[in-house]
């Protein structure tokens, strides 16, 4: 029931999140949820991404996110940056569906705190899904 609810969780996250302008990729590994979930973070920090929040119970990480361009932070800055969406669910007690989804959103900092704004546009790198590919691949030889 546990597993059944997080699934339907997960499918109403993804399909709600309104800056997943793209399919995000998933993969199955047949190997128990906590060794993928380990081994997730694992390669996330290899990776030089680290986790912002992560809920074990639902089986979610939205990782730190990066800037792509614009300018350095100050007083007064807009960037334009990235993070990626995971996650990790047990689809039995030998098998786990790990999901990656990137999102993309301007960041304006401001002297009283930041505003978000989620892009929907869609560049090259993330049409053809390599950076997702090789952060499951990754995921893959951690295990």
């Amino acid at each position: 029931m546990k597993v059944m609810m997080a699934a339907i969780l997960v499918t109403t996250v993804l399909l709600a999140s309104p800056g997943l302008a793209w399919e995000p990729l998933t993969r199955v590994y047949q190997v128990p949820v906590d060794r993928v979930w380990t081994a997730t973070l694992a390669a996330l920090e290899t990776q030089g991404w680290g986790s912002d929040d992560t809920d074990r119970t639902i089986g979610i990480i939205i990782t730190r996110s990066h800037r792509m361009a614009g300018d350095r932070p100050q007083l007064w800055s807009k960037t334009l940056r990235v993070r990626l969406r995971l996650f990790v669910i047990a689809l039995d007690a030998e098998r786990t569906k790990v999901t990656v989804a990137r999102e993309v959103f301007r960041r304006e900092r401001l002297p009283w705190g930041e505003r978000d704004e989620v892009i929907h546009t869609m560049d090259p790198a993330q049409g053809s899904g390599e950076f997702e590919r090789f952060l499951l691949q990754t995921i893959a030889r951690t295990l």
